[in-house]
């Protein structure tokens, strides 16, 4: 019996012999952690450096995550220094405001080119105020992105609305500019008047970025037919 005895505690510190070298071994509560194996615990394990330094260090091959978890979970106190290798500036919304000067020698039309806009969507509006050469003259204006003013690609147009000799345009909207040569704004008065932008940042163009910008087509329905369809909306149906 003792033989047997004998036999079966080399046989058993034999097989997990195997079992560890083929990295399947599995470590429990209040044991040591597995390498290479499967470890399981009832309770959170902890680490702690009593020197300054990072408690963990994770190396792998260049491509593989040094982590992998099961859980969605929001994880408290886990920093990031970048978003898919962006920084936190770069996320940043930032509006980006150009003033238009006055001209000095009126016109009939002028055209500011908005320099150092990157391709992309913007969030657009412009707030125009120029002085006319006579009373009740509007000045409109538009946003292109078309330098050369030959497809006529007018994305936010404002038609002017006149006071003494003053005029004002204002529009938003949003701009479509991932391609093309650059922005414009384009103002211009009535066949024979002219005009000046005013003084005191009185003219100015605002853009704003956006990421992405999804267009629906709306239906004209009639009255009694749009109020159902509203409220079946607001209902959730």
């Amino acid at each position: 019996m003792l033989f047997l005895r004998n036999v079966g505690v080399v046989l058993a510190a034999g097989l997990v012999g195997l079992l560890a070298a083929n990295g399947i071994a599995y470590a429990a509560t209040g044991h040591g952690v597995t390498l290479g194996g499967s470890n399981a615990s009832a309770t959170a394990t902890g680490l702690t450096r009593t020197k300054p330094g990072p408690a963990l260090a994770l190396t792998v091959k260049p491509g593989s995550a040094p982590l992998a978890v099961s859980s969605g979970a929001l994880v408290k106190h886990l920093n990031a220094d970048e978003v898919d290798g962006r920084s936190a500036a770069e996320l940043q919304t930032r509006a980006t405001r150009f003033v238009v000067p006055p001209l000095g020698t009126p016109t009939s039309r002028s055209v500011l080119v908005l320099d150092g806009v990157k391709h992309g969507l913007y969030q657009a509006s412009f707030n125009i105020l120029t002085t006319t050469s006579a009373p009740g003259t509007g000045v409109s204006c538009y946003l292109s992105t078309d330098l050369d003013q030959g497809t006529a690609d007018n994305q936010l147009t404002a038609y002017g609305a006149s006071f003494l000799s003053f005029s004002t345009a204002n529009s938003s909207g949003f701009l479509d500019f991932r391609t093309g040569p650059g922005i414009a704004l384009s103002c211009f008065a009535p066949s024979g008047q002219t005009f000046d932008y005013g003084d005191a940042d009185q003219a100015t163009v605002t853009l704003v970025p956006i990421d992405a910008l999804t267009v629906r087509r709306g239906a004209v329905h009639p009255p009694a037919a749009a109020r159902q369809r509203a409220a079946s909306t607001a209902q959730g149906r």
